[in-house]
């Protein structure tokens, strides 16, 4: 397992209601979740948990909601990680990457 991906966090999880009613920690892996909704109407594996935001945010997923009347309860779970301070890590590194370039680019110039 590599060690960059972040654990389940049932506490995050339980302040919304619509991530309570939506989202389940896989049984075989303890970084991953389940999307309940998305595993119905596409069969989705177990994501990464620390890619649940960008999962929220995905198109497919979007649909789904629109489909079950729950786009404004999506919308407030993601505002609500968003306030927790949750962030997609894997974007995070690679952002912070990219930062360290830049500044290695103008300290040699």
């Amino acid at each position: 397992m590599s060690k960059s991906h972040t654990n389940f966090k049932m506490t995050l999880i339980e302040g919304s209601k619509y991530l309570k009613d939506n989202i389940v920690q896989d049984r075989k892996d303890e970084k991953k979740f389940i999307c309940l909704p998305c595993k119905q109407s596409y069969k989705s594996q177990p994501i990464w948990f620390n890619n649940l935001k960008e999962h929220l945010n995905s198109n497919k997923h979007k649909k789904t909601a629109d489909e079950l009347g729950e786009e404004e309860a999506l919308k407030e779970a993601i505002l609500y990680l968003e306030k927790k301070g949750f962030l997609n890590l894997k974007r995070m590194k690679t952002t912070m990457l990219k930062k360290k370039k830049r500044k290695l680019k103008t300290k040699k110039k």
